[in-house]
């Protein structure tokens, strides 16, 4: 226990007091310190999802400009479309033409692209999980089509900066934006122009037009809409139908029954009857001469 008696007790506690004050300073700056950290990586981060997709969009852009030149010869282009089997993804180029149905993904990568042993690589990487990715985007698109045409979709991935001649890695062709162009149009032909106009409109209405718009309402219809058919109001209706007919000839075969047996009760009792109406007949006659 300090002695209260010594010098400087009062200077010792406030120094104490102040060595406190300052540990707790120091550790409120290190909690800013680690905070001001967090929120700099996360807009680091951030920063670069920005950059990275805005590549990825220029890069869209520059393809999609590279096969507009394909129109002229037969070339029908769907861009930024629904992928069918996958609530949220997109594919980014859908090319049908002569030969035949291209599902097209642009990556406007940076650094090295080599193609060597069979192996897409960006800087080194292995990009197998891309090139399978869109081989699964064409196989979902060929899935949409009539069987004779679901062969002639195929899966291209488009290097936006990189010269690369066409190679077929997987499932997937990858090709350099150059290079695009030449190989579609050296592809063998699969597809009739009536071919290419019907794919492409089942396409864009699978892939490009709300899905609302797809779909019958259910219920809600408008003055002047086509009134949609019920299977049920025909079945009634054939019922009701039936069922007059059924108390109609029913109707009938009583009365012809009730003919028929009154012709046969004529038969029987014809005679008797005619014999009947003789004798009275001749009794009034009788009695009408006899009476004064």
């Amino acid at each position: 226990m300090t002695d209260p008696t010594l010098p400087g007790r009062g200077a010792e506690e406030v120094a104490s007091r102040s060595a406190r004050r300052a540990q707790a300073l120091r550790r409120e700056q290190e909690l800013r310190d680690q905070t001001d950290a967090a929120a700099q990586a996360q807009l680091e981060r951030a920063l670069k999802r920005q950059r990275t997709w805005s590549q990825g969009a220029e890069g869209e852009r520059l393809v999609a400009h590279t096969l507009g030149a394909l129109e002229r010869y037969g070339w029908t282009l769907l861009h930024d479309v629904r992928q069918p089997d996958r609530q949220l993804a997109n594919i980014d180029h859908v090319a049908v033409g002569p030969g035949g149905v291209v599902v097209i993904d642009a990556k406007n990568w940076t650094g090295t692209v080599t193609t060597e042993g069979g192996v897409l690589r960006q800087n080194g990487y292995a990009r197998t999980k891309e090139t399978d990715a869109v081989g699964l985007q064409a196989a979902s698109v060929a899935a949409l089509l009539r069987p004779e045409h679901r062969t002639a979709a195929r899966g291209a991935l488009t290097t936006v900066a990189h010269d690369v001649e066409p190679v077929q890695i997987g499932p997937t062709t990858v090709v350099g934006r150059a290079q695009l162009g030449p190989w579609l149009l050296s592809l063998p032909p699969r597809l009739t122009p009536f071919d290419v106009a019907a794919v492409a409109s089942v396409l864009d209405r699978e892939l490009v037009q709300p899905r609302d718009a797809r779909a019958p309402k259910a219920h809600g219809r408008r003055r002047g809409a086509t009134k949609m058919h019920d299977p049920s109001r025909g079945t009634a209706k054939m019922s009701k139908r039936l069922a007059s007919r059924g108390r109609q000839l029913a109707t009938g075969l009583l009365r012809l029954g009730l003919a028929a047996l009154g012709v046969v009760a004529l038969i029987a009792y014809g005679p008797a009857i005619a014999s009947w109406i003789g004798d009275t007949f001749a009794s009034l006659l009788t009695g009408a001469i006899s009476s004064p």
